[in-house]
């Protein structure tokens, strides 16, 4: 082969790999069924056919074998052909890519198809006259008396820029530079291909555009998904939410229920405590961003005072705070605190202590919340469903919201520990 040839199928190949490489990401990726993808696939493909008809043309381009002659016809004839085709998959794609009405789209593409159509009827007759191109007696490829027909079709990539420019405010800006690039990219390569014998990079130049094209996609994939990711997470949040704020309130009717007729003063002082809580933490409930340790000590103790209302002496509260100044996620002691008294001192008859006790480690801050109540055998099936998600609430929120973790110990007779550990990065926004 002829240095022009070598250098020529030296660039194909390298956009053969490319292109490979993008078929398999792509293949591999979890959304490959959607339409959008399996349209970039198709693309790909044709671009694959591009490379190899063009790779065949050049490998056998004046190889005077007599089976040479129909390898360099067909690859010649694929050559443009599926250069017609890549045109109309790129357009399918833009106008899937661009939110447009599937009427639109449509006529779009029946648009690009009819276009496109005469160069394919061209590309045929050209067979037969070598108008365009013609196979001589030794193989080897020479341009018609009206070689520059077979680019025109370059010419529809300025409809996919008009389309563009049209709804370019339903793009993001690099959406938008990266469509005109991809569309824009093919004119002065193929123009100078028009003049300019020898290498012909516009079938390499497809492929970086394509490349650029995979990359924009992928990294608008990789936001969406963390966007939906995120939409998820707060989605738990106040699902977790929902779940606590009824059974609180639930509670705490049922004893003011209860204390109307035994006690009125009491229950008097118990909805007054009972309003200032709702006052103070329902827009509290709300919040979705670190809160400092004082708020959720505020909301704290006020759910304790009305608790103490209800078990009297069987509940003993204990405050061993080493430090007060560190961030946390909303509604993470009061969780725990709840479970030891339900689950803990209350189901001994004498009832028992609650402790909730802060210390600055080395890893950050620690929290523990412990009683020494009832207890329970972590190893056994848990009974208590609620409880168990409850938990797992906590435990997300924490991961989540500031990196935080919550480990549970626990043994039958020998109540049960809580140890919340906040990362530096979540106490360092004090």
């Amino acid at each position: 082969m002829s240095t022009a040839a070598t250098l020529n199928v030296s660039m194909e190949c390298i956009s053969i790999v490319i292109t490979a490489i993008l078929f398999i990401c792509h293949w591999a990726d979890n959304e490959r069924n959607s339409r959008m993808n399996r349209l970039f696939m198709g693309i790909l493909v044709v671009n694959f056919c591009i490379l190899c008809s063009s790779i065949t043309s050049w490998i056998f381009d004046g190889n005077p074998a007599p089976y040479a002659r129909v390898f360099a016809v067909c690859a010649n004839f694929s050559l443009y052909f599926f250069w017609y085709m890549l045109k109309i998959a790129i357009s399918g794609y833009l106008f899937v890519y661009i939110p447009l009405k599937r009427l639109e789209t449509r006529k779009y593409l029946l648009l690009i198809s009819v276009c496109c159509a005469p160069f394919v009827v061209l590309l045929i007759i050209s067979q037969f006259n070598g108008m365009i191109y013609w196979i001589n007696d030794q193989n080897q490829f020479n341009r018609g008396p009206v070689y520059w027909i077979a680019y025109l079709p370059i010419l529809l990539y300025g409809l996919d820029v008009f389309v563009i420019l049209r709804h370019r405010k339903a793009l993001l800006k690099t959406d938008l530079l990266t469509l005109l690039y991809m569309e824009l990219l093919p004119f002065p390569v193929a123009f100078a291909q028009v003049f300019i014998s020898g290498v012909l990079p516009l079938n390499t130049a497809l492929t970086i555009s394509l490349l650029i094209l995979y990359t924009r996609v992928q990294l608008e994939q990789s936001r969406r998904l963390k966007e939906r990711e995120q939409e998820l997470q707060e989605a738990r949040i106040d699902i977790m939410l929902s779940q606590i704020q009824p059974h609180f309130l639930y509670n705490t009717l049922t004893a003011i229920k209860n204390l109307i007729s035994k006690n009125p003063e009491e229950a008097e002082i118990l909805v007054t405590e009972f309003s200032a809580y709702l006052r103070q933490n329902m827009d509290a409930l709300r919040q979705k961003e670190l809160i400092p340790f004082a708020r959720e000590l505020e909301h704290l103790e006020i759910y304790l005072s009305i608790e103490k209302t209800r078990f009297k002496e069987r509940l003993n509260i204990i405050y061993d705070l080493e430090i007060r100044d560190f961030l946390l996620p909303i509604l993470t002691v009061q969780p725990l605190v709840e479970n030891a008294i339900r689950h803990g001192v209350t189901k001994k008859r004498e009832g028992g202590n609650v402790t909730v006790a802060t210390r600055l480690v080395a890893e950050g801050v620690k929290i523990t919340i412990s009683d020494d109540g009832a207890g329970f055998d972590p190893s056994a099936p848990n009974p208590d469903r609620r409880r168990h998600i409850g938990l797992e609430n906590v435990r997300q929120r924490l991961a989540a919201k500031c990196g935080g973790s919550l480990t549970l110990t626990s043994s039958p007779g020998g109540g049960t520990t809580a140890v919340i550990l906040i990362p530096d990065k979540g106490s360092a926004q004090a």
